[in-house]
């Protein structure tokens, strides 16, 4: 009888694992950002975030450089709205 040899798992395959590992919880973390950037805005209109209204193709200013869509009151419609800071707190 041919005897069994253990199958052993080669360093370019733990390697390419470890890489993958790292990509994925970078994007893991990406995702979850952009959840808890919803998650914080959700329900709320971009004057209740102390954020300011754009008009159509306006640019954000300075002071309040993230550009988000939330329901604007006085237009009573969703509008791209600039906030101060994505992650509060």
């Amino acid at each position: 009888m041919k005897s069994r040899k253990a199958q052993h798992i080669t360093m370019p395959v733990v390697i390419g694992f470890i890489i993958g590992l790292v990509l994925l919880i970078v994007v893991v973390y990406i995702f979850a950002d952009r959840t808890i950037l919803f998650n914080q805005n959700a329900g709320k209109s971009c004057e209740k975030t102390n954020g300011i209204c754009l008009e159509d193709e306006e640019s954000c200013p300075d002071d309040k450089p993230n550009k988000i869509f939330l329901h604007c009151e006085a237009k009573k419609k969703i509008t791209a709205c600039c906030i101060e800071s994505i992650l509060e707190g």
